[in-house]
């Protein structure tokens, strides 16, 4: 019998079957057709979110998710607890009056809610990053504009000074001419002098509505303080909800350990009862040798899925143990902003409580001064107004003047004192503007314009291919195995005098076949249905098509050289399906997967399959799927050449 007469004979025997390779063959579309549209329409559209806010402020809305606001925080619990809502939050404020939020959930629910909550916390980060940026920068630009009209007020002061010393010497001169003076050349000089006055007096005026301006700019610093308390509040809620999450993960680290305990307990147990076992059955005979020997393997398989599931628990508490860890890199990073935060306030602080001091202090000499120059214009006034009688004007102009005099050596001390004010100001100003405020900013986490955006189901649709490779192409060949030697095929092909190499290629080829059918009509169904694009890289994702079904075809192969009937078929291809799902990153990610169980993960023909199909369409780096191609290519020549030896040997 010819090999491509076994081929013929094994897909005519497939097609005989009936709801059995009906059952194989349709079970892979069947799972397409109701995870495919589940993945299509993923997301947390719709989720309602409940919300208790003892502070009147906007909250941040969520792009798809739904609000409601409750006027008690009882009926916000009761909103989550009734499963109206997923996600409970109580915004509010503490004893000291900082902004402080809550979150209430489910545990049932608390992936969901987790997701909500990490959404919430970048909104608000982003959204307190944004406000410090500007309003810091605001400040900044508003205190450099203050600098530089200090220094234009501090650049006037030595003419406001050399004036006053230029009067004080009109002063003595008018002392020493006033016996040679007559009345006329008097009152010119004292019209002048009130001149001068008038001007002094305006350009006091004019600084006080200069310190006025600064005053309402100093203020500013007290808006900036508060919105930057509030942003602390947001952090340290944050910070509180991950040290809640950081204690849960804490617990579930103990109970993992505990279930490890209890797992390993019952494995040496079972490993008692195994001996027990294995020494009845030695002493035994006939039928109850062989339950012995029944039940004996029950307790290995057992024995070997208590082990699987302590390995599986072992890595949660792994993953566990990462995501600590990463917790407390985020509690760190969000103390070290808030201390950033709480110094940036301590400098404003300082900064206007000096200003306000300096301004208060000069607004007080400006007045002491305007105060003493309305007196030396009203003695002016007397004086001019005295004129008429020269001795009595002569008097009064010699008191005005020792007096005008004085008043002038006292102004002059305080113009000085007013000049070291301005200066201190500008250097407490200057320390301040030294700094850049943009490095008090909290950094904001954002995707490269490079990262591509992909749907679940474009995500999930390799290992969903990966998937229906190994159900059909490792379960099919077992199962017509099995049949085949009960209808009695298997016995008529050795009356022909095929070769064993005839029958195992032809078997291989025949459920091949069938194999790669099913995978490329799940591919239609995902480009078709779907959107799936499949166009990337046609050449190579058609050469990663053949190859997915011809590994699990080949595996398949093998292991009906060993089993005898169904039962037997399934169980060994649950036996070698089911580590691979766990291990292959379909299940679980391969990366959260540690130490010499991860390389073994990287080694197993799921991984390298689905590694394969991903790199040729979704990812579009077919030239990185050579590695996958060869790893593919060996283990499908191995299972073939093994199943010729294993097929020779039971012949």
């Amino acid at each position: 019998m010819s090999l491509l007469t076994i081929v013929k004979l094994e897909l005519k025997f497939i097609s005989a079957q009936g709801m059995t390779s009906l059952l194989i063959l349709l079970y892979p579309l069947i799972l397409m057709m109701v995870v495919g549209p589940i993945f299509s329409n993923m997301g947390a559209k719709g989720v309602t979110i409940a919300l208790y806010s003892t502070v009147h402020e906007n909250f941040p809305n969520f792009e798809s998710q739904e609000l409601i606001e409750f006027d008690t925080k009882e009926g916000m619990i009761n909103s989550v607890i009734s499963g109206q809502s997923v996600l409970g939050i109580l915004f509010t404020t503490d004893e000291s009056g900082r902004r402080r939020m809550y979150t209430y959930f489910d545990p049932q629910k608390e992936v969901v809610a987790t997701s909500l909550a990490m959404q919430l916390q970048g909104k608000l980060a982003d959204l307190s990053a944004d406000l410090v940026e500007t309003n810091l920068v605001s400040i900044h630009g508003s205190m450099k504009d203050l600098s530089k009209e200090v220094d234009g007020q501090l650049q006037k002061i030595p003419q406001l000074r050399a004036n006053l010393k230029q009067n004080k010497a009109n002063l003595e001169q008018l002392r020493g001419s006033m016996q040679n003076s007559d009345a006329v050349a008097t009152t010119n000089m004292l019209s002048q002098m009130r001149s001068d006055a008038i001007g002094m007096s305006e350009g006091i005026s004019n600084m006080r509505q200069k310190l006025s301006s600064w005053e309402d700019t100093i203020n500013q610093i007290s808006t900036y303080d508060s919105k930057l308390q509030y942003y602390d509040g947001r952090l340290a809620a944050t910070d509180s909800q991950l040290f809640t999450l950081q204690n849960k993960l804490n617990a579930w680290d103990i109970q993992l350990q505990q279930r490890i305990a209890q797992l390993d307990s019952a494995y040496a147990t079972l490993g008692t009862y195994l001996t027990i076992v294995s020494q009845v059955r030695a002493t035994s005979t006939g039928a109850a040798q062989t339950q012995l020997i029944t039940v004996e393997n029950g307790i290995i398989d057992s024995r070997n899925q208590i082990l699987s599931a302590r390995n599986d628990l072992q890595s949660m508490r792994s993953d566990i143990q990462n995501s600590q860890a990463q917790i407390a890199v985020a509690r760190n990073d969000i103390q070290s902003a808030r201390n950033d935060i709480s110094n940036t306030r301590a400098s404003l602080q300082t900064t206007q409580a000096n200003a306000r001091s300096d301004l208060s202090y000069t607004r007080s000499q400006m007045d002491d001064a305007s105060n003493k120059l309305i007196i030396a214009q009203n003695n002016l006034e007397k004086a001019q107004a005295n004129l008429n009688s020269f001795s009595v004007l002569s008097q009064s102009m010699n008191t005005y003047l020792v007096e005008s005099s004085a008043q002038l050596d006292s102004l002059d001390q305080d113009i000085s004192r007013t000049q070291t004010l301005l200066q201190s100001m500008k250097s407490n100003i200057g320390k301040f503007v030294e700094n850049d405020p943009r490095k008090y900013v909290p950094l904001k986490l954002e995707s490269l314009p490079e990262r591509r955006t992909l749907r679940p189901i474009d995500s999930i649709f390799p290992a969903l291919l990966g998937l229906v490779s190994l159900l059909s192409c490792l379960l099919l060949p077992p199962i017509m195995s099995v049949k085949q030697k009960t209808q009695g095929l298997r016995f008529r092909m050795k009356l022909s005098y095929a070769s064993t190499f005839s029958i195992v290629i032809g078997k291989f080829i025949g459920d091949y076949i069938a194999g790669l059918i099913q995978v490329m009509v799940v591919a239609l169904l995902g480009a078709i249905f779907f959107g799936i694009n499949l166009s990337a890289n046609p050449l190579a994702f058609s050469f990663a098509l053949f190859l997915a079904p011809a590994v699990f075809t080949a595996m398949g192969t093998l292991l009906s050289a060993f089993v005898s009937n169904e039962g037997s078929a399934v169980l060994s291809s649950l036996l070698v399906s089911m580590p691979m799902l766990f291990l292959s990153g379909i299940m679980l990610p391969i990366e959260q997967i540690q130490g010499a169980f991860k390389t073994i993960a990287t080694l197993l023909p799921l991984y390298n399959v689905v590694e394969m199909i991903s790199k040729t369409t979704v990812r579009d780096a077919a030239y990185y799927a050579v590695e996958n191609y060869f790893v593919v290519s060996v283990y499908t020549f191995a299972f073939i050449v093994l199943a010729l030896i294993f097929w020779h040997r039971k012949e």
